[in-house]
């Protein structure tokens, strides 16, 4: 049995391949002093 996993691109969501086909949320991220900022 084989499985295939879908996949997106990090940088803005859109699908890459099969299964998925929507793309993901995203938001605008950065790092300052070492710590992981999100803008939700």
């Amino acid at each position: 049995m084989t499985h295939s996993n879908g996949r997106f691109d990090v940088r803005d969501g859109e699908p890459l391949c099969a299964p998925v086909c929507e793309k993901l949320a995203t938001y605008p991220a950065g790092l300052e002093g070492g710590r992981l900022y999100l803008e939700v």
